[in-house]
Parts: structure tokens; sequence; C-alpha cells
């Protein structure tokens, strides 16, 4: 566990929001408990989410009514208006991003909120533990871009 949160840690202490929600998706995962764990992971990264979106909205007044309008939306929005922010300035992102922004930033967030949504909704399937182990992998890389691009 404090392997974990080292990792997490290692591009910027979690405010007290992201650290909330990833203390309770490695609980819920280390007690079997794997759609909590898809949930609290997913809750974790819709918040980094909304820290982005709102510091894209704050740094470029060219986007700024579209990023206060994608943050009044759902999750899966923010993500687009995010993703569209980043493609449409990708030769403005350093190389390691630019080269990273398909997998790392879009796939790994299309992964999460996926496994959000199958942990949380009682009509779609249910999130095995191997699933969660990897997304658990995954996310300190994906929260090492968002945070190195805002």
């Amino acid at each position: 566990r404090g392997g974990y949160l080292a990792r997490v840690g290692a591009s910027g202490a979690p405010d007290d929001v992201e650290d909330r929600y990833i203390q309770q998706a490695l609980t819920a995962y280390v007690r079997g408990l794997l759609d909590a764990a898809a949930v609290m992971l997913g809750a974790a990264s819709e918040h980094l989410m909304i820290l982005t979106v709102s510091d894209i909205g704050a740094a470029d007044a060219a986007v700024q009514v579209d990023a206060d309008r994608a943050l009044q939306g759902p999750a899966a929005g923010m993500a687009r208006f995010a993703r569209a922010y980043f493609f449409d300035r990708r030769g403005q992102l350093p190389r390691e991003l630019r080269e990273s922004l398909d997998t790392t930033f879009t796939g790994i967030a299309d992964l999460i909120r996926q496994a959000r949504n199958d942990g949380g909704h009682p009509a779609l399937p249910a999130v095995d533990r191997d699933r969660v182990f990897v997304l658990l992998q995954l996310y300190p890389d994906y929260r090492s871009w968002l945070i190195r691009a805002r």
C-alpha cells in the first residue's frame, strides 16, 4: 500500500479529495470489493479531469467559456473537451506528452471511465480483480501525464 501511494505521489501529493478516493479504491480492492474499487478509482480520475479542465479554462481565455460549459456537464464531456484541447495543441506539448497522448491520456482515461461505469451500474457487467489491478497500476502514469500537461 505504501509503495503504491508513493508511486501515486511521485508526481505531486494528491489533494484531500483525490487521496480519499485513492485510499478507498485500495481498501476496496484489498477487501475484494472490486466494483467499489473501480468506482472510487473512477472518481479519483474524474476529480483530476475537473482540475485539468478548470486549469485549461483559467490559462486559456479563448476556451474559458467552453471549459466552464464542460465543467457543468458529465465526466465524459469534460474528457472530450480536454482530449480535443490537447489534440489541437499536440505540437505544443513536450515530446514525451505528445507521444503518449493517445495511450496514457486518452487510453487510460477511457479504460478507467468504462470500469467505473461497469462497476457502478447494475445493468453492466461487474469488474474482475485483474481488471482493477491493471487500472490501479496504470493510474499513477495517467495522473502524472495530467499533472505535467496541466
